[in-house]
């Protein structure tokens, strides 16, 4: 998918230097990449690629869990505001919303490593994650599925997440985090065997933010 700057200028009312500067961050992140003469554009996303992304985020997801501080002394009361407001947004229109707010929630979980390399790496999987996450909604929702009920497996794993974290379970946090990260692949995997593909289109979802 082509990025027309001009178009992004009209639809965003942003100045041409802090759009040229949100591309060159979108470029550094592997979200887009630039393709002379042709442009920039949205970096396709083959299966074999995929399958690579999601192996390293049940990885980095372990990870995090693993090393995750439960002394942070904020870390309980973010995550519970994030997922507060998370919930709020399950609705058709809060879609976008909440899967920035998965992400930020997730961002905030590695954060709590205080390690800044643990941190820096589940932060780039999950700006790719989210842009996966939100392909995987819209397309369930465009087929029937109510966001709501959609959303019911993640909502109920973030409140286990705060549950494990309260009780200093290790263990648990870990077997958690796990199974949230390999429940996006499941249900990915399922569109990809429906649809028949070599590469995911994203195609008709200009929404994804």
């Amino acid at each position: 998918m082509a990025l027309d700057e001009r178009y992004l200028l009209e639809r965003f009312e942003f100045g041409r230097t802090p759009m040229r500067e949100a591309l060159n961050r979108l470029i550094v992140e592997g979200l887009v990449v630039s393709r002379e003469p042709r442009g920039m554009q949205v970096a396709p996303l083959s299966i074999d690629s995929t399958i690579e992304l999601f192996d390293a985020y049940v990885l980095s997801e372990r990870m995090v869990a693993s090393v995750l501080r439960f002394d942070d002394p904020d870390l309980l009361g973010d995550l519970e505001r994030l997922h507060a407001d998370y919930v709020k947004n399950l609705d058709e229109t809060g879609l976008l919303r909440v899967t920035e707010l998965n992400a930020w929630f997730h961002y905030r979980l590695a954060a709590a490593t205080q390690n800044a390399h643990i941190t820096a790496y589940s932060h780039k999987l999950h700006n790719v994650a989210r842009r996966l996450s939100y392909f995987i909604f819209k397309r369930e929702a465009a087929n029937g599925g109510l966001v709501t009920k959609l959303f019911e497996k993640p909502r109920q794993d973030h409140e286990r997440i705060v549950d494990s974290i309260r009780h200093a379970d290790r263990d648990a946090l870990i077997e958690i985090l796990t199974d949230h990260a390999k429940f996006f692949r499941t249900r990915l995997a399922r569109i990809i065997s429906e649809d028949n593909r070599s590469d995911i289109d994203f195609s008709g979802l200009s929404g994804q933010g």
